[in-house]
């Protein structure tokens, strides 16, 4: 498993204790430090999903040689339009 990946779910995990604790007990919800950390991991959470979201593409994601052989073929050409 990625390190990011594992990161996110950390971060929502503590996220959702942080939720539930504040469902259970409504005085901490004036805590602004509980609602500092609540803050910290619905961001951490979403840049560590989107990092590993990105990481995950860019491995999955399958190179096609044509694509490289339409590069060749642009570059070889003149810019009079006729080909040699």
């Amino acid at each position: 498993m990625p390190k990011e990946l594992v990161l996110s779910i950390v971060f929502l995990g503590i996220f959702l204790l942080a939720f539930v604790w504040g469902l259970i007990d409504t005085s901490v919800l004036s805590n602004l430090l509980f609602l500092v950390v609540a803050v910290a991991c619905v961001i951490g959470h979403v840049v560590t999903a989107h990092l590993a979201y990105n990481q995950f593409k860019n491995v999955t994601e399958p190179e096609t040689v044509k694509e490289d052989d339409e590069d060749d073929r642009k570059e070889k050409r003149s810019g009079d339009g006729f080909d040699d």
